[in-house]
């Protein structure tokens, strides 16, 4: 289980190749900045998509673009 599990407020992409991932979860009081690199062999990366699907990513990185 990655750190993150179950404590994800937002999940986006941080440059146009898709490469980099950063998951934003709350432990506690305290708001924390994860970064994960696209990796689907990796066991933080699944437990990631366990939570939010790549098109929900891509959804919130949409947004984020427009703001």
């Amino acid at each position: 289980m990655a750190v993150f599990s179950g404590k994800i407020t937002k999940a986006f992409f941080t440059n146009p190749n898709h490469d980099t991932i950063q998951i934003i979860y709350k432990d506690g009081k305290n708001i924390i900045d994860y970064y994960l690199s696209v990796d689907f062999d990796h066991p933080d990366f699944k437990d990631l998509l366990k939570e939010y699907p790549i098109s929900e990513i891509e959804k919130i990185t949409r947004a984020n673009a427009k703001q």
